[in-house]
């Protein structure tokens, strides 16, 4: 089983996960605001009256995101058995106001698992796609596009990176993640505040 989510025009925020919580801090963590205390209980709630005990979202198949014309922000908590391919579509400029894609989070229960790989590809907005504490067997690709875009992958273990930024500019933070194979990043004006080549942080 598979899921596919064509999020359409407008600002929509969804989250794949059995943790309201969990969500919450994810748009947190992304410079947005969370949702308050009684919203993430009456979400927990919702959530609790359908998982029918199953505390851990976890999908067999791929999850196919494609964002349209908005700004939208995607999160993910748990496991998914294949791929996860996400097009951020368009969004208006500015910090914070194009379109976020974020799997796992900082605390390890939020830690995550993609079978498959990650592949996500941006638009001329402003983009952030974030991995934190998390595997994925496959490789992470990300085609950014112009805009001022991040790419956050700390903690994480993958396979293989390719980045492809644009014009605007680029900020990697691969804070303590383990690469298995190899690294590939090409960008107009690039910012490395935890250099991506630095083997303290970064393992080939």
């Amino acid at each position: 089983m598979s899921i596919v989510a064509n999020l359409g025009a407008g600002n929509d925020g969804i989250g794949f996960g059995n943790d309201a919580e969990g969500f919450s801090s994810q748009l947190a963590s992304l410079g947005i605001d969370g949702l308050p205390p009684e919203d993430v209980d009456a979400l927990q709630d919702a959530i609790d009256a359908v998982a029918n005990g199953v505390t851990r979202f976890s999908l067999p198949g791929s999850l196919v995101i494609t964002m349209d014309g908005g700004s939208d922000v995607v999160g993910i908590i748990g496991t998914v058995g294949g791929s996860v391919t996400a097009n951020l579509g368009s969004a208006p400029t500015g910090f914070m106001t194009g379109n976020a894609l974020m799997i796992g989070g900082t605390e390890a229960a939020y830690a995550s698992r993609v079978g498959g790989s990650v592949s996500v590809v941006g638009g001329a907005q402003d983009d952030a796609v974030e991995l934190l504490g998390t595997t994925v067997v496959g490789g992470v690709a990300a085609a950014l596009g112009n805009g001022d875009n991040f790419l956050g992958l700390e903690g994480s273990s993958i396979g293989w990176l390719t980045y492809t930024g644009g014009s605007g500019d680029e900020e990697v933070d691969a804070a303590d993640l383990r690469v298995r194979y190899g690294v590939s990043i090409v960008a107009g004006s690039i910012l490395l505040p935890n250099p991506v080549m630095d083997r303290e942080r970064i393992r080939i």
